[in-house]
């Protein structure tokens, strides 16, 4: 297996390890063509272990055997060298693979979904890892048509999914799930127009809410469909739009439900929001300042918060940021810049709150420079560590400080105890093992090689771990 280790930030003044911003991007793949779903992919998934999963697909060798799959644990991004898909007939083209989408249980189990066009028609293809064992590659939707772009999301022992299907004649989007085995999916919108561009989220009690676009008077405007005590509702129209509604998500924590999409304005791609209440949605807010394009929008909900991220063109190439909204107040609360690339396109951003209500964002990055005309997509991570929560719970607080100087790190404790602290290097390896007893000591690392480090502190079965930093 091929671990890919990176360092997270550069240490700041006197204190490190201290979160009051995002994290420089790290490049966690950069030996490939990675892409994501345009919209929506829900590859970015996490259980209950503490691990992230981040799935995509990469055709620098061919358009097969292209899915892939990483895993982060808290210290290191794994990639498990696994291409998923297995082409069992056809040439070329006729074995394509491609818009995977991942879902993952609370112990690690997952399911990978993809497209694959074989005998000319494209069907949606699926694995499952059962914790052990990885199965073979199994069939999904049977048609002699076109399955497009499935979604995917876990939720009470079952793997809920939706793909859209043109076997009516138009696009219509269908509904199954797996739990031991594939459960037959149904047309659940049936349409007479095209159902495109979706979005779904699964409630803890299983009712289902899907956001879709669909023709209306010439323009691509927003709708809703909605299962509720396992029965489907008719779908409603959210907003009668003389523009074309581009991006839509759905954004909820299980309790709040919001829609962010881009709508035509002006001449520009502007980013809007509305909220679900009542069985109502609201009058969708513009949030976006109409002097640049908005594009690819996501986001999450923390501490009743929502970040909103996004791509906008204010920079050719493209800047990522952060749009705080203020749930309570109704209002815009901060926009800050992740990211920013002199020679390269910011496209994709996924994001999840881990289960320390740290946020993380993953995105693609077209490199204009690659090391290599087969590997211009690299895929970049980066994360803000949510400290509100550190702050509220005092056990979870650090019994110490730590500043740096004069290539030394100081330990100051707050109570004199039997502390074991581990430094190790890119690789895992320890390099140097110390204890104290006192509430100082001081780590004088002037020996050690430059490189990137981190560290754990450890009093009996408590542990701290503190995020990698480099040494020069």
């Amino acid at each position: 297996m091929k671990k890919i280790f990176f360092f997270l930030f550069s240490l700041f003044v006197h204190f490190i390890f201290v979160f009051s911003q995002w994290t420089s991007p790290v490049k966690i793949w950069e030996y490939g063509l990675a892409y994501f779903q345009p919209n929506s992919s829900h590859l970015f998934v996490k259980d209950t272990l503490g691990n992230l999963h981040l799935g995509w697909y990469d055709t620098s060798s061919d358009v097969y055997f292209c899915i892939r799959k990483q895993k982060y644990d808290g210290n290191v991004w794994v990639y498990d060298g696994t291409r998923y898909d297995k082409p069992e007939s056809g040439t070329g083209y006729y074995l394509l693979s491609w818009m995977p989408t991942l879902s993952v249980d609370e112990n690690g189990r997952f399911l990978f979904l993809w497209e694959s066009r074989q005998d000319g028609n494209f069907n949606i293809m699926g694995r499952y890892f059962n914790g052990s064992l990885l199965s073979s590659v199994f069939q999904v939707s049977f048609t002699s048509s076109y399955s497009w772009f499935p979604k995917s999301f876990y939720r009470n022992n079952k793997h809920h999914f939706i793909y859209c299907d043109d076997s009516t004649g138009v696009f219509n989007i269908y509904y199954g799930y797996f739990d031991s085995l594939v459960h037959t999916p149904s047309n659940i919108t049936n349409s007479d127009e095209n159902c495109l561009n979706y979005d779904f989220y699964v409630y803890p009690n299983e009712d289902i809410s899907i956001i879709y676009t669909k023709n209306r008077n010439g323009y691509q405007n927003l709708y809703n469909k909605r299962r509720i005590s396992n029965v489907w509702q008719d779908e409603i129209l959210m907003f009668d739009f003389s523009s074309d509604v581009f991006y839509p998500n759905i954004i909820s924590d299980g309790q709040k439900e919001f829609a962010v999409f881009t709508l035509m304005s002006n001449g520009l791609s502007q980013l809007y929001i509305s909220k679900y209440s009542s069985g109502i949605w609201s009058t969708p807010k513009l949030l976006s300042d109409g002097n640049c394009n908005v594009y690819y929008p996501t986001g999450v909900i923390l501490n009743d918060k929502l970040h909103l991220f996004y791509v906008s063109d204010n920079y050719f190439y493209g800047e990522l940021f952060d749009l705080v909204y203020d749930i309570q107040k109704d209002a815009i609360d901060s926009i800050k810049l992740i990211a920013h690339h002199d020679t390269s396109f910011i496209v994709t951003p996924q994001s999840i709150v881990d289960n320390n209500e740290n946020i993380h964002l993953v995105y693609i990055l077209n490199d204009k420079t690659p090391q290599s005309e087969n590997w211009p997509n690299n895929i970049y991570w980066t994360y803000f560590q949510n400290t509100k929560k550190y702050d509220d719970k005092k056990d979870d607080k650090k019994p110490y400080s730590l500043a740096k100087y004069q290539k030394k790190l100081v330990f100051d404790f707050i109570n004199v105890g039997n502390y074991c602290i581990s430094i190790y290097d890119v690789s895992g390896k320890i390099v140097g093992n110390f204890s104290c007893y006192s509430k100082s000591f001081t780590l004088d690392y002037s020996n050690f090689k430059s490189g990137i480090y981190f560290l754990t502190v450890k009093e009996g079965e408590k542990r701290w771990k503190e995020k990698i930093f480099n040494i020069k």
